[in-house]
């Protein structure tokens, strides 16, 4: 009897997962960071890019507390689902926008102590 649709597809994903981690296993870590450390601490370009992304999170979070209380005030079933589409898409981008600014950080780490990122 020939595969279900479903098992296909789980074969396949679970193919994709190995070669991901087969990569991921056999890329020397300087090569994963790709950055050098110097190169991103101290330099007034990269000081520059994370003073916008700040600016960005301030934003975004501004944003996000007024559809959050925008979602307590709303008083019909549209309005509701609107704040609360909105709120969370800030939610995201500010979530997006935290793992943008700590990944200089994470590099530098990954070098120092030679620790690997869990695969996803």
């Amino acid at each position: 009897m020939p595969p279900t649709l479903r098992e296909v597809k789980s074969a396949l994903a679970e193919r994709a997962a190995q070669e991901r981690q087969s990569m991921i296993d056999s890329t020397p870590r300087a090569y994963l960071a790709a950055v050098s450390a110097e190169k991103l601490i101290g330099d007034p370009n990269w000081d520059r890019y994370l003073m916008r992304l700040q600016a960005l999170v301030d934003e975004v979070t501004t944003a996000r507390n007024m559809w959050g209380e925008r979602c307590t005030g709303a008083i019909s079933g549209d309005d509701v689902r609107v704040a609360q589409f909105n709120f969370h898409a800030c939610d995201a981008r500010l979530k997006t926008l935290v793992e943008v600014m700590a990944i200089p950080k994470t590099l530098i780490e990954e070098v120092k102590g030679d620790t690997r990122p869990e695969p996803a």
